[in-house]
């Protein structure tokens, strides 16, 4: 009757090995989820990168434009003002652009 024993040795060495591939897997299971939580990191660093890029890009053209409308509002004012030795009556009007 040695049919059961070589069962039971065969049925431990599968159980054995079943026990080790679900350990395993449970591991790779792991590591891809770290892996996918890294892939998502990098690419939100990228995206802010990209947007502090932009931000940056958008500060400066704002800098420019209200630069540009303080030049624009000093020349307004300098045609506006009476010239020295005139009254409001005599003052150039200013141009339409």
């Amino acid at each position: 009757m040695e049919v059961p024993s070589e069962y039971a040795a065969m049925k431990n060495g599968l159980e054995e090995r079943i026990r080790s591939l679900e350990n395993e897997k449970a591991k790779i299971i792991t590591e891809i989820a770290g892996l996918k939580e890294n892939i998502e990191t990098f690419k939100l660093q990228r995206r802010a990168k990209s947007l502090e890029g932009e931000v940056s890009g958008l500060r400066a053209e704002k800098t420019a434009f209200e630069g540009e409308l303080a030049r624009v509002m000093r020349e307004d004012e300098l045609l506006t003002e009476p010239a020295p030795g005139t009254t409001d009556s005599q003052q150039i009007p200013a141009q339409p652009n």
